[in-house]
């Protein structure tokens, strides 16, 4: 076996492979996100991707999150979209899964 084949079978191995079929989500890697939130986005969007609704994603994320990372979680799920908003410093990211593209940022809630 060549380096090449070498090289080109391990980069084979190295891909994650979604287990049972189960839907790719995939992460931006460029944004700073908290891991622990990640896995906990991914267990809430599984069981909804069988008949994804971008209004469903939306509201079941943000509950979600509300409830296990403290109030002030926006989420956006569609297709193509642009704009700009605010967030706090390390809580953005997008991932992707199937042809939707969700946009997870958390705002600041002042005490009252």
């Amino acid at each position: 076996m060549s380096d090449a084949q070498s090289v080109k079978e391990d980069k084979k191995e190295s891909k994650e492979e979604p287990k049972n079929d189960e839907p790719v989500i995939e992460f931006d890697k460029s944004k700073k996100f908290p891991e622990e939130i990640k896995e906990e986005v991914r267990k809430a969007l599984l069981p909804m991707l069988s008949k994804p609704s971008p209004t469903t994603i939306s509201k079941n994320l943000v509950s979600m999150l509300n409830k296990k990372f403290g109030n002030g979680w926006n989420v956006v799920t569609g297709g193509h979209f642009s704009g700009s908003f605010t967030y706090i410093e390390g809580f953005y990211t997008e991932c992707k899964v199937k042809d939707l593209v969700i946009s997870i940022f958390k705002i600041y809630i002042p005490q009252k």
